[in-house]
């Protein structure tokens, strides 16, 4: 397995993250909120975002 793209991965993840965490003015955060809450109804979402964030969806 090469790791680099997997590096590539979690570093782009983690950026990707770190903004969404930070977005800027209040109807950035409003609408970040939203998205989050909507999603987190959603088992499928859910799933997927937890085999993301443990990285045990990595094609190997």
């Amino acid at each position: 397995m090469a790791r680099r793209p997997v590096a590539a991965g979690v570093v782009a993840m983690t950026d990707r993250m770190t903004r969404a965490a930070t977005a800027g003015g209040p109807a950035a955060r409003a609408v970040r909120n939203t998205l989050l809450t909507v999603a987190g109804h959603n088992a499928a979402v859910r799933r997927g975002l937890a085999m993301r964030l443990s990285e045990l969806a990595v094609d190997r």
